[in-house]
């Protein structure tokens, strides 16, 4: 289980009377199975039936067979464009890539057309188990973290880092946002990444708007606990703010 999927049900807990949210998770007890339906036609609406869910969220290593057919793909987009929440974590990037793909770029694209997806599953390369040193721009996030208590402690490293651990096998490293479109990178690394420059730096953590839409990207597809009893880790700190930032 990604650290994600625990982060949103506390973040829309107070309101999930109101939210209608679909969880694609290869979690046994969590999947839904067969999401190919999602994109039949609602007879009452005549609109695909993902358009019925105010925040679509796909956890890591979610089934990427849906995305083959380009009506599926091009479901996705609209759903976006008229005002879907698409938070989409890690290993399940085609998500994104496939029926957007002009905002982020994946390490290894060979393709800079920003218009033409990346072949699916680029990006697979970060390295299991690391533990990586994160840095922030957005001051406010900066602040927001110094504000609240994490898994063990402070959020914060004491040079103002953000500690980033226990991450999971083959996690997308993001080359970075393609420089036509505006993305809003909350979270880069310069540490850890294979194959670049170590000075080069890496979003993490982007949002970015399209239409009356947005959509959320996390390379966080860590192996977290469970139990939120126990309090949060930084990442799921950092996506818990993430979260509420794209909703103002």
């Amino acid at each position: 289980m990604s650290c994600p999927l625990n982060c949103i049900r506390r973040v829309l807990q107070p309101d999930s009377a109101d939210t209608a949210l679909l969880t694609l998770c290869p979690n046994p007890d969590l999947r839904i199975q067969n999401s190919a339906p999602l994109f039949d036609v609602d007879s009452a609406t005549s609109l695909p039936k993902l358009r019925g869910f105010d925040i679509v969220l796909v956890d890591s290593a979610a089934e990427t067979t849906v995305l083959d057919t380009a009506s599926n793909r091009d479901a996705m987009r609209a759903y976006v464009e008229n005002g879907g929440v698409l938070f989409v974590i890690d290993r399940s990037i085609d998500f994104v890539e496939q029926p957007i793909p002009e905002y982020l770029r994946p390490l290894g694209a060979t393709d800079t057309n920003p218009q033409t997806p990346s072949t699916c599953y680029t990006g697979l390369k970060g390295p299991m188990g690391i533990t990586i040193a994160a840095s922030t721009d957005d001051a406010l996030l900066g602040h927001w973290l110094k504000g609240v208590s994490c898994l063990g402690g402070d959020c914060l490293n004491t040079d103002g880092t953000i500690r980033l651990d226990r991450f999971d096998t083959a996690w997308v490293v993001l080359d970075g946002a393609h420089s036509a479109h505006v993305a809003d990178v909350f979270v880069t690394t310069r540490s850890a990444v294979p194959l670049t420059a170590s000075t080069q730096e890496r979003p993490l953590s982007v949002v970015f708007r399209l239409g009356e839409g947005q959509v959320i990207y996390s390379s966080y597809g860590n192996v977290l606990d469970f139990d939120l009893s126990a309090g949060l880790h930084p990442q799921e700190r950092v996506l818990e703010y993430v979260m509420l930032a794209a909703g103002e």
